[in-house]
């Protein structure tokens, strides 16, 4: 009740706590519905996951088998592979070898075709071949050198054959013969061939020589040997 300006409130403590109450209730009856219906969802989303399991099961099997077919595959391709490029290898090996040899026996036979038809040359003694490799060795060389006798096939050619080296050793020019150059020493390489004879060995250079040119002295013997032969050629590289 108000009188002039001034309010009056009538307090009833039993109202309150009965709304009080009437909320308590309220609150407590959502509390357990929603806590039913919690646990009532619950039970049906397990019992159709229950029902999906046997499902799912079976597509992760297929996936499984699906998975080793394709680890297999892959596995075939791999090893198709491997015998691919093994077999193409092979191949590149064999016609390597296949060339080789035909240049081989094309060399040959230029040589033998040299020695037989020889062409526009004068008669005697030719350098066919002069060939250096450095082997395992520090400082060892193997030489291979090869001599023929173009149109006097008819008669026997021997002699001897002088190989030095022309170069430096310590700034200075220096030429060692080939008896310098081999253990035991060498004076010279004897040749006694109708048609061709073949030379092989080995030379040590010294450490601080540098060689540049080697010479050949060509020197056959005996009543109507051929004129003497001289070649110089650089050193290989």
């Amino acid at each position: 009740m108000e009188t002039g300006s001034q309010r009056i409130l009538i307090y009833r403590p039993g109202q309150l706590w009965a709304a009080l109450a009437v909320l308590v209730l309220v609150v407590a009856a959502a509390g357990g519905w929603l806590y039913q219906r919690g646990v009532q969802q619950g039970f049906e989303d397990a019992g159709r996951l229950e029902q999906e399991r046997p499902q799912l099961l079976a597509e992760i099997e297929k996936l499984h088998q699906e998975k080793r077919q394709l680890a297999d595959q892959l596995a075939v391709l791999e090893r198709a592979g491997q015998i691919d490029r093994q077999a193409s290898l092979e191949v590149r090996q064999s016609l390597g070898g296949l060339q080789e040899e035909l240049a081989g026996l094309r060399e040959e036979l230029a040589f033998y075709q040299g020695i037989m038809s020889p062409g526009d040359v004068e008669p005697g003694i030719r350098v066919q071949k002069l060939y250096w490799e450095p082997v395992s060795a520090e400082g060892l060389f193997r030489y291979d050198l090869t001599l023929v006798q173009v149109k006097r096939n008819d008669r026997l050619v021997q002699g001897v054959v002088h190989v030095s080296l022309e170069g430096e050793l310590d700034g200075h020019p220096v030429t060692l013969t080939l008896a310098e150059l081999t253990e035991p020493a060498m004076e010279s390489l004897a040749f006694r061939f109708r048609y061709f004879q073949h030379f092989e060995g080995e030379v040590r250079i010294p450490h601080r020589f540098r060689p540049r040119t080697v010479h050949l002295r060509v020197e056959p013997t005996g009543r109507g040997a051929p004129p003497r032969v001289e070649r110089s050629y650089d050193w290989p590289a």
